[in-house]
C-alpha cells in the first residue's frame, strides 16, 4: 500500500509515524461528509474496513474523536 510520503509534527517533534494513501482518502470523505458505509461503496471496501482506516488515523494523530484527527490533519497539512 502506498504511504503518504510526508511526516507531520505532532507533540513537539516530528512523527515517525505515516498515514497511509487509504486513511487518507477515508479521511478526506469523512471532511466531505460521506458515512461509512458510502466510503465503502467509493473506495470498493468493506463498511469494516473503512471504520478501521479512520480508526488508524485517529490513533496515529493522538485524537480521541474525529473531529479532533481532522482538525490536527488540517493544521498539518495532511489534508
Amino acid at each position: 500500500m502506498n504511504q503518504l510520503l510526508k511526516r507531520f509534527y505532532l507533540h513537539g517533534e516530528y512523527s515517525d509515524t505515516y498515514l497511509t494513501q487509504r486513511e487518507v482518502e477515508c479521511l478526506q470523505l469523512i471532511v466531505k461528509g460521506y458515512h461509512l458505509a458510502e466510503i465503502g461503496t467509493i473506495l470498493e471496501i468493506s463498511n469494516r474496513t473503512a471504520g478501521h482506516h479512520i480508526e488508524n488515523v485517529k490513533c496515529k494523530l493522538g485524537a480521541e474523536h474525529l473531529s479532533k484527527a481532522v482538525y490536527i490533519a488540517t493544521q498539518h497539512g495532511i489534508l
